[in-house]
């Protein structure tokens, strides 16, 4: 799995966390409990940098990082990418940095 689609899937996985759970704002969420937000078996494969970089999940409220800056960036273009394409279909947006 590519670094930025893990990253996209970490912070999808804690918008829906954060949907069920609203009060876990600026916490930091143990990955056994986003588990059953992702589609995947193992959430774990989504920290796992191909490269080498260190995946942060970091707290409810702030992206997902990566130590490698490309992975960064290309999560950024993922997330300016897909904001774009669901301004015509709201309920299948990127959540906003403030929801996650």
């Amino acid at each position: 799995m590519k670094c930025a689609m893990g990253l996209r899937m970490i912070a999808e996985a804690k918008q829906a966390y954060l949907v069920q759970h609203p009060e876990a704002k600026g916490q930091t969420i143990p990955l056994s409990e986003l588990q059953k937000y992702v589609g995947i078996p193992d959430i774990t494969v989504c920290t796992n940098c191909p490269t080498g970089g260190s995946v942060r999940v970091n707290p409810i409220g702030e992206l997902p990082t990566c130590s490698i800056a490309m992975h960064q960036k290309a999560i950024e273009k993922l997330e300016a990418e897909f904001k774009k394409e669901s301004a015509n279909h709201p309920s299948e947006r990127w959540p906003d940095e403030n929801e996650i």
